[in-house]
């Protein structure tokens, strides 16, 4: 990830870049953070390169059985941006990236 900026406050923005290390292609990904909540929740909205519109983010944060439970919910302006976003691959990259988070913290 060749760009990580993150001004994390209600107001603020962030951008992430991510580099296949292969071919060198960029994804790219920005927003703005309406709502931090610590510990339990922030919101913010996510533009995507190549992708109409943006998506409203929660994501919110419970203890459980001497764990935490993340859930995230994407709201998307219509059916049609939300099912361009699943067919770009999105779901496959945040799988990823969430299962690599949980080998960290395990």
């Amino acid at each position: 990830m060749p760009i990580c900026e993150i001004d994390l406050r209600a107001g603020g923005r962030y951008r992430y870049v991510w580099r296949n290390d292969k071919d060198g292609t960029e994804f790219d990904v920005q927003g703005e953070f309406s709502e931090i909540s610590a510990p339990e929740r922030f919101v913010h909205t996510e533009a995507m390169d190549g992708m109409p519109g943006e998506a409203l983010c929660t994501y919110a944060f419970a203890d459980t059985d001497g764990g935490s439970t993340l859930t995230v919910t994407m709201i998307f302006e219509s059916q049609e941006e939300r099912d361009a976003a699943l067919e770009s691959g999105m779901t496959d990259g945040m799988s990823a990236s969430y299962g690599r988070l949980e080998e960290i913290l395990v």
